[in-house]
This record gives C-alpha cells, structure tokens and sequence, in this order.
C-alpha cells in the first residue's frame, strides 16, 4: 500500500512524521504498491464572528 501525503516545500512537522508513525501503527503494511493506497486528509475549521 502506498502512502499519500501533503509534502510541503519548506517541510511541516505534522505533515513530515506521516511516514514514521504509519509505519509504527500498521508495519509492514506500506510498500509502495500504487494499487492500494492510505491518503491522509485534514480541513483545518475555523469559526468566524459576526
């Protein structure tokens, strides 16, 4: 399974420690094979007054 991620340019530490930590919930699992993949996805949600 494929691991995919936001990569930001200048580096993110959130962003950054995906590959680490999956591979510590789930080992062995991440391979690369582009025929599965595992996609992180996060909104930030903000709350606007009126």
């Amino acid at each position: 399974m494929k691991l995919y991620y936001y990569k930001a340019e200048k580096g993110n530490f959130g962003d950054d420690l995906n590959p680490w930590l999956w591979n510590r919930l789930i080992p062995g699992v991440l391979n690369n094979d582009e025929s599965e993949a595992l996609c992180r996805f996060q909104w930030k949600l903000t709350s606007q007054q009126t």
